[in-house]
């Protein structure tokens, strides 16, 4: 939407449209009914502000894994309609989100089943994989539908894998720590888009677009193995383990 409405109008009427939906986010934000969670109270004198104040340590391992698939990300927030008009496809830039949207979309209520059912590893290793396959045939675009190819790919990679490790920063934590545990994790995530669109860039400016995918899909694929040694075999056995005491 705010592609179509750059294209037929200007930023100031899209500044404007974005504004209003801020505050009409806003405004529905008092519509909600949310329970309050009242942890025990400690009697310790409150001297100075820690590290455990503002951040939750135990997200940091998910928060590795979320800054490189953020990274990876940076690539098509930051430079996907610039590509596409290299290409010369600016003007279907706007299909690309919108199958990256459908994807996800569609794909999100059987990847949280999976979750469930079958532990986060069964989710996260074959959206990396879609991820990675997407960035990759974005590295090669010259017509339109490998252009939506690659967003579908892209949408059931990177829209199930987040959710997934959103959800494994939030069981890391005590339930009185999950609101520590959403803002650790998405302070590192929010970073890697920040500095992949800094880093990002300074290679589209030496090398050229298709390298950038091609190296952003090599991440998400080395991604794996990180996330295969500081989380997904420990995940792999506490699954096992609980299917064996269901046996039992």
């Amino acid at each position: 939407m705010a592609l179509s409405i750059f294209q037929m109008y200007s930023y100031k009427i899209l500044i404007i449209s974005l504004a209003t939906v801020i505050i009409i986010g806003y405004l529905s934000a008092f519509t909600l009914k949310v329970s309050e969670f009242h942890p025990q109270t400690s009697t310790a004198k409150w001297n100075r502000l820690t590290w455990q104040d503002l951040f939750e340590k135990k997200v940091i391992q998910s928060g590795i894994v979320g800054f490189l698939t953020a990274f990876a990300y940076a690539s098509i927030m930051s430079f996907i309609s610039v590509y596409a008009e290299t290409r010369g496809i600016f003007e279907y830039v706007s299909l690309f989100f919108i199958a990256f949207a459908i994807a996800m979309v569609v794909v999100r209520p059987f990847t949280g089943k999976m979750y469930d059912t079958k532990g986060p590893n069964s989710v996260v290793y074959p959206s990396f994989l879609l991820y990675a396959a997407g960035l990759i045939l974005l590295s090669n675009m010259h017509t339109v539908s490998t252009l939506l190819i690659a967003g579908i790919l892209i949408g059931i990679g990177y829209g199930s894998v987040v959710p997934c490790l959103q959800a494994l920063a939030i069981q890391s934590a005590q339930k009185h720590r999950s609101g520590h545990a959403t803002s650790t994790f998405f302070t590192i995530f929010d970073s890697g888009i920040a500095i992949g669109a800094f880093v990002l860039g300074i290679i589209s400016a030496n090398w050229n677009y298709s390298a950038l995918y091609i190296i952003c899909g090599v991440i998400i694929i080395i991604n794996i193995p990180i996330y295969w040694k500081i989380i997904g075999r420990k995940k792999n056995a506490q699954y096992n383990e609980s299917i064996c005491n269901q046996q039992d």
